[in-house]
C-alpha cells in the first residue's frame, strides 16, 4: 500500500489518482490532497479566502448569539433570530465544507473506515441542531 504525501493515509495503488512527479508516482486518497500536491500556492488561497468566508459569518453569529443567551438583545426575537442564523450557517456549512464532504466521497471510493466516521457523526449534529432550535423555543 502507498502512502498518501499530503495527509498520510494509506491508499490502494489501484486509485486512479495519481501524480508522477520526477519520475516517482504518488498516490492519493482524494482528489483535494491531489490538487494540494499539484499546486499548493492555489489551494493555499483557496484555503484562505474559505477560512475568511466562515470566520466573517461565524463570528457575528457567535457574538449576536452569546449576547442573546445572555439577555442583552434581541429579547423575545428567538425564532426570527433562529431563522436567520440557520440560512447564515448553511453556506458555511457546506460552501466551506465542501472539502469535507468531498473528501468523505472519496473515502467511501477507496474504503478507509475511520474517515467515514467523521462525516456521519458531523453534519446530523449540524441538522439536529437547527431543527432542533426551533422546536425548543416553541415549547
Amino acid at each position: 500500500m502507498a502512502t498518501d504525501p499530503v495527509c498520510g493515509m494509506y491508499v490502494d495503488e489501484g486509485t486512479h489518482l495519481t501524480a508522477v512527479v520526477r519520475g516517482r508516482r504518488y498516490y492519493f486518497c482524494s482528489e483535494t490532497c491531489l490538487e494540494a500536491f499539484s499546486a499548493p500556492e492555489k489551494e493555499i488561497a483557496r484555503l484562505k479566502w474559505l477560512t475568511l468566508f466562515s470566520l466573517g459569518i461565524g463570528i457575528p453569529l457567535f457574538v449576536i448569539g452569546f449576547g442573546q443567551g445572555l439577555g442583552w438583545w434581541l429579547g423575545g426575537l428567538e425564532e426570527p433570530v433562529n431563522l436567520v442564523f440557520f440560512a447564515l450557517a448553511t453556506p458555511v456549512q457546506f460552501v466551506a465544507g465542501y472539502r469535507f464532504y468531498r473528501g468523505f466521497l472519496d473515502a467511501i471510493r477507496n474504503n478507509p473506515v475511520w474517515l467515514i466516521v467523521a462525516p456521519i457523526a458531523v453534519s446530523p449534529t449540524f441538522f439536529s441542531a437547527e431543527i432542533a432550535s426551533p422546536v425548543i423555543i416553541a415549547s
